[in-house]
C-alpha cells in the first residue's frame, strides 16, 4: 500500500476493509457526530464498509486517491481525511474526523496541510473549502492554522442535523 508521510508519527494511505474495527470504535464518539454532518451515531461495522467502499469507488473513477486514512506510527486507522466527492473540476470541499484520543496534538493541522499541498500540486486545484459547524471551534483553528480564510462567517441555518437547523461557516484557502 502506497503512503504517504505527513511525518516521523503520521501518514496517509488508502483506507482498506482492515480500517472498519478502528472506523467503529472511534467514531462511536459521541461528540465526533455532534462535530460532523454525515457520520451516523451509533456508527456500524456497516458504515464502516460502506464508506471504505464509497472511497475505492471514487478512486476507480478518477483514477487517483483523494480519500485518505490518517495513520499512526503503528499503521493504525486513527481518522480520515479528503475531498467529498473527489475531485471533479478546479475546487474541492475538504472534510476529515480524528480519533478523541489525538485530539490537541497538532495532528490534523498537519494532515489539512498535507492534504492541500497535494491537491494544488497533483490535482491543480484553485480552491479548496471547508465549510464547519459554527460551534466547532477546533475544526476552525485547524483551518485558520492551515492559512484557510473565513469567507462566510455565519452561513445562517446551512444544515439540518436531527431535525434542527445548524449555522455553519465557510472556509476557504485559494491558490
Amino acid at each position: 500500500m502506497c503512503s504517504i508521510k505527513v511525518n516521523e508519527n503520521t501518514s496517509l494511505s488508502q483506507t482498506t476493509i482492515n480500517d472498519c474495527n478502528a472506523m467503529v470504535e472511534y467514531l462511536n464518539e459521541k461528540e465526533i457526530f455532534d462535530a460532523t454532518l454525515n457520520i451516523p451515531y451509533p456508527y456500524t461495522m456497516k458504515d464502516a464498509k460502506y464508506i471504505v467502499g464509497y472511497f475505492k469507488n471514487l478512486k476507480l473513477k478518477s483514477a487517483y486517491l483523494t480519500n485518505w486514512a490518517i495513520r499512526n506510527i503503528e499503521g493504525k486507522l486513527i481518522g480520515v481525511v479528503g475531498f467529498h466527492n473527489g475531485i471533479k473540476s478546479h475546487k474541492a470541499e475538504i472534510g476529515y474526523w480524528l480519533a478523541k484520543p489525538y485530539w490537541g496534538k497538532g495532528i490534523m493541522s498537519e494532515v489539512v496541510q498535507k492534504v492541500c499541498d497535494i491537491a494544488f500540486q497533483k490535482f491543480k486545484l484553485l480552491r479548496i473549502t471547508a465549510i464547519v459547524f459554527e460551534n466547532n471551534i477546533a475544526s476552525a483553528k485547524v483551518l485558520e492554522k492551515c492559512n484557510f480564510v473565513l469567507e462566510g462567517a455565519c452561513l445562517k441555518n446551512y444544515y439540518q442535523k436531527e431535525g434542527k437547523a445548524v449555522n455553519a461557516k465557510l472556509y476557504a484557502l485559494t491558490k
